[in-house]
């Protein structure tokens, strides 16, 4: 239940989970909210691993869970 500026604070990826997130937002283009609920999807998924930071797996796994609209 973060707000969005604490999602800012507690999400800050960086080294190779930044070049992953850039990937990911330049092949997505999700809006604003998707990108939020992205990053609280990679949060969860690092908390559940028992991770401190948010890693490029977890971003890839929160990328995974999107709903992509058919064709």
């Amino acid at each position: 239940h973060l707000s969005t500026r604490e999602l800012a604070a507690h999400v800050r990826p960086n080294g190779e989970a930044a070049r992953a997130l850039e990937r990911i937002v330049r092949g997505l283009r999700p809006t604003a909210r998707g990108y939020d609920r992205l990053l609280r999807v990679a949060r969860t998924a690092a908390d559940l691993a028992g991770a401190a930071n948010v890693g490029p797996e977890h971003l890839l796994e929160a990328a995974a869970y999107r709903d992509e609209p058919g064709p």
